[in-house]
């Protein structure tokens, strides 16, 4: 077939393949498009050709079917965590939006959760993961990450494990190899009921107060003192240190002295508000 020339004529072409393979889509004239490509970056507009709507694995294996017939290049549209828009690809390209692709199991047996690629972030972080306050104690999400169901270029699945090539290559650049079907990840069960959320106040501190108290955090952060299970997040608004606690809330007192008495030496105004909080 003749290879099309226009983003009109690519559209045309995709949404005809589409409409015969039974796959819900749009394109440009749709009075859905704008909702569909909507997205955090205002001055950016995205412009593929179209965008498809797959509601299982074999619709997603005839959208890729599609896109070589019409020799095209795919992006996996997730569920829009990218403030850049990047899920839209490249001009003229065929999107797959994996909405459908949002089942989430969680197996108890194992402590494993096994999530769609289309999952939001409600449904996933409920369980409770992710790169942020506990990253210290877990690591980051691919750092959890057991196996991923990958749909590779021809509709074929595979499954990467531990050890393997693709799991390795999908931790980082799994868009580069094939459309992320669902990924499952380890889960850690918190070791206390209760975790304490804190801030600590500077109190009036000159902008020389302010440094030296940064280097003090960043030191006790950095020692063998302060342990995993603490998290420190410094704010250069009003000079203040927002963290949480998950260790053994009895002991809290005892792991932040050291940090406490260093501020103090400093501003003698410093001072510490704590709360503990369920999960």
């Amino acid at each position: 077939m003749t290879s099309p020339t226009s983003n009109r004529d690519i559209s045309a072409t995709l949404q005809s393949l589409l409409n015969d393979a039974g796959v819900h889509n749009i394109i440009k004239s749709d009075g859905a498009w704008p909702q569909n490509t909507k997205q955090y970056q205002k001055r950016i507009n995205p412009n593929p050709a179209c965008i498809a709507f797959p509601k299982d694995k074999d619709q997603l294996a005839k959208c890729l079917k599609c896109a070589r017939d019409a020799s095209v290049t795919v992006t996996a549209l997730g569920p829009g965590h990218s403030f850049q828009g990047l899920g839209f690809g490249f001009p003229g390209n065929l999107v797959i939006n994996m909405k459908a692709f949002d089942a989430v199991n969680y197996d108890e047996n194992q402590e494993l959760l096994t999530f769609g690629g289309g999952s939001r972030v409600g449904p996933v972080v409920n369980i409770g993961c992710g790169f942020g306050t506990t990253s210290r104690l877990y690591g980051c999400p691919m750092d959890s990450i057991v196996s991923v169901e990958i749909m590779l270029y021809d509709g074929t699945i595979v499954v990467a494990t531990q050890g393997s090539d693709l799991l390795w290559a999908a931790k980082g650049a799994a868009a580069s190899y094939g459309i992320v079907v669902s990924m499952t990840s380890k889960t850690f069960k918190p070791k206390f009921a209760r975790a304490i959320k804190f801030i600590i106040y500077l109190g009036e501190v000159d902008v020389n107060g302010a440094a030296r108290a940064f280097i003090s955090i960043q030191n006790y952060a950095t020692s063998s003192t302060c342990p995993d299970e603490l998290a420190i997040r410094w704010s250069l608004k009003n000079w203040t240190t927002k963290g949480y606690f998950y260790g053994d809330p009895s002991s809290f007192d005892e792991v932040l002295k050291p940090l406490i008495d260093d501020l103090k030496a400093i501003s003698p105004e410093a001072s510490i508000e704590k709360e503990e909080l369920g999960f």
